[in-house]
């Protein structure tokens, strides 16, 4: 027996708790050494029969390195990803990749939708020719920094003002963000005009080939570019092929309308006989030249057209043969020509003179009527240097009027008296020479004769010579009219 410690209640000795109070009870002085004698002596440090430490397995090293690796792969990864999204990193590599003419890196430095159509070479060419280095690039680097100090920015546009590269920031693997330069594809359509059915396909570059069934045909959605398209032709002559380039740029709906007129291309055919029969490279087409139309041929010489013309005899008459060049023939036959030539031989001469008479016909007028009032003062003085300068020199008819005026002085005594100068017609005969119709009345007194009244109807002939409209030549154009009037 013993005694609790709390309430000094007698317990059982080997209980654990006061049955009176429930304190926990206190172990004996037996006890305590037992637990004592139970304890093992630890053994010395240094002592011979102590274990030696036991080596880290195999296993548990791979798994720290492993560890320790993957840490370092991730360190130096985020190092990596951080480089290659900054966005001056970016910039720079745009300029190196347009520097070096890498077509295909520069154009997949820019994000396009996933059913954007791309040409790489394209793309390239249509930013160099937006002057990349001097407009684009500079814009883009400044409103970059813009975006990432203020959260927002314009977009870059084209040399039409249009939105062309929108700045944008995009989540990458998760726990990054990258700068994107989007821009938007333009939608293309190709309208065709054409006055006759025709088979045609279309093709932009190496990128798309179709066939147009409509006036209007959606082609699709295509980056900005510089490219070169073609448009295959078939008619039922031939076959050819239009070949062309297309800028396609951005705008307001980034919307791009191509527009081929064929009758731009069409090769038109007229005839000298109009129902003349025409011929293709030696095939009768067995149309008139105006119903044949011809929207395929080739315009290298390598086509022959001629026409024929059966004649209500039965005879043949067929035209020149001509090689196709250019959008315009002719088909001339030699009966035709012959004759045209020569009336169109008639009516270039007759413009000449109607040229040459507007210009001199004042002048002609003008020297008629200064040559009459002067002619009476060599008459009544008989004296040719009156009018002497109104002829043509080394001229007959100049010394035919100077013989008649001096042999005035043989006379006792005369007088005239002009009584009326009227010129009736004036025209030219060539680009020189003017003829004027005239009219002249006049009274000739003489002592030994009387006066006599006079009408003459005269055909003056006027030359250029030296700029200077000449009298080369007078006559009479019918009989003179000679009346007595007094003695």
């Amino acid at each position: 027996m013993r005694e609790c410690q709390s309430c000094g209640k007698q317990v059982i000795s080997n209980e654990k708790f006061c049955l009176e109070c429930g304190t926990k009870l206190s172990p004996t002085r037996s006890e305590e050494s037992e637990i004592i004698a139970n304890i093992p002596k630890q053994q010395s440090y240094f002592s011979e029969t102590s274990h030696k430490k036991e080596p880290m397995s195999t296993t548990k090293k791979v798994i720290i390195s492993s560890i320790f690796a993957i840490l370092a792969l991730l360190i130096g990864g985020h190092f990596i990803i951080k480089s290659q999204i900054d966005p001056k990193k970016q910039l720079a590599d745009l300029n190196n990749y347009f520097s070096d003419e890498n077509y295909e890196k520069f154009a997949q430095s820019f994000r396009f939708p996933e059913d954007t159509i791309i040409d790489n070479k394209a793309f390239y060419n249509y930013m160099k020719d937006q002057n990349w280095t001097k407009n684009i690039n500079p814009v883009l680097e400044e409103n970059l920094n813009e975006y990432m100090e203020k959260g927002y920015t314009e977009p870059v546009t084209n040399k039409d003002d249009s939105k062309l590269i929108t700045i944008k920031e995009n989540n990458f693997l998760i726990f990054y963000k990258k700068y994107t330069f989007d821009i938007q594809p333009i939608e293309l359509s190709v309208h065709t005009i054409s006055p006759v059915k025709l088979d045609t396909k279309f093709k932009l570059g190496e990128l798309v080939s179709t066939d147009l069934s409509n006036e209007t045909e959606k082609i699709g959605k295509f980056a900005p570019g510089i490219y070169n398209y073609s448009l295959a032709l078939k008619d039922e002559y031939f076959q050819n092929e239009i070949k062309d380039q297309l800028i396609i740029s951005n705008n307001e709906e980034n919307k791009k309308m191509l527009s081929i007129d064929l009758a731009d291309y069409q090769v038109h055919l007229t005839s000298d006989i109009e129902d003349a029969i025409v011929f293709i490279n030696g095939k009768s087409t067995e149309k008139k030249a105006q119903d044949v139309k011809l929207f395929t041929a080739k315009l290298d010489d390598s086509v022959k057209v001629h026409a024929v013309k059966k004649g209500q005899d039965g005879q043949e008459e067929k035209s020149e043969i001509i090689t196709l060049n250019n959008p315009q023939h002719h088909l001339q036959f030699g009966s035709i020509q012959t004759k045209q030539r020569a009336e169109a031989e008639k009516k270039a001469n007759q413009q000449a003179l109607d040229t040459f008479l507007s210009e001199y016909e004042d002048v002609a007028r003008s020297l008629f009527y200064d040559f009459r009032n002067n002619y009476k003062y060599a008459l009544d003085n008989a004296d040719f240097s009156y009018v002497q300068d109104y002829f043509l020199e080394g001229t007959q008819i100049r010394r035919d009027y100077s013989k008649f005026v001096t042999d005035h002085i043989t006379f006792d005594y005369y007088s005239y008296d002009f009584k009326s100068n009227m010129i009736d017609k004036v025209y030219a005969t060539d680009p020189s020479t003017i003829i004027l119709d005239s009219t002249e009345i006049f009274d000739f007194y003489l002592t030994e004769d009387g006066t006599w009244s006079y009408q003459r109807e005269k055909r003056y002939t006027m030359k250029l010579s030296n700029n200077r409209l000449l009298i080369t030549d007078i006559q009479d154009r019918s009989k003179v009219i000679k009346t007595k009037i007094s003695d």
